[in-house]
């Protein structure tokens, strides 16, 4: 089991975020005025997408394909850590990035360590027991949700990536990843072998 209990900077560039236990909702405060007063109901740019991008960076989602690096340096500096602390299968875990992709990772009581990008991606992997079926990094892209998905595209996990949905759903229903794995690399040999012999015809 994964939890997420609070995800902070260690210089406090933004509100921290705790999750209690049970469905935990972010909600965006309305527009107000000089007075406090609500000004308005909308909550567009209040910080949700945001907070999902933040959770998904300190979670190892690829440096070049996250948003953060889009937060300007005086809002968000390049050696601020991003702090995230779960628990995984009873684990106290730890984690923070910054910007540079320097990555620490304390284990319970243990120190903090640096660690490489894939070192720490292995290292989830192993606290959530996936034996090498799927990634740290699949298993986080099944389940987190994104600014871009809405209502209609909710039970879409991958609307542009099949493979990876199939096999996160095989993993989940206690399937052989392994062996679908296996028939994909047979399928590709196949096709491959289809087109010389279409070109030498």
């Amino acid at each position: 089991m994964i939890r997420i209990n609070r995800v902070w900077s260690e210089d406090k560039k933004f509100k921290e975020l705790v999750f209690h236990t049970g469905m935990n909702f972010i909600v965006g405060d309305g527009s107000k005025d000089k007075d406090g007063n609500t000004s308005s109901e909308k909550r567009n740019g209040s910080g949700k997408s945001l907070s999902i991008e933040l959770i998904n960076f300190a979670l190892m989602k690829r440096g070049t394909d996250s948003r953060i690096h889009d937060v300007p340096d005086t809002i968000l500096p390049q050696n601020s850590f991003v702090y995230i602390n779960l628990t995984i299968n009873g684990r106290d875990v730890t984690i923070g990035r910054n910007k540079k992709n320097e990555i620490l990772m304390k284990i319970d009581s243990g120190p903090f360590q640096e660690l490489t990008e894939v070192t720490a991606k292995d290292e989830l992997a192993n606290l959530c027991e996936l034996d090498n079926e799927i990634s740290f990094r699949e298993l986080c892209n099944f389940l987190i949700k994104e600014s871009h998905y809405s209502y209609s595209s909710f039970l879409y996990f991958f609307p542009s990536n099949a493979i990876d949905r199939l096999t996160a759903s095989l993993y989940f229903f206690g399937l052989p990843v392994s062996m679908f794995e296996q028939l994909r690399q047979k399928q590709e040999e196949y096709e491959s072998l289809s087109t010389v012999v279409r070109v030498t015809k």
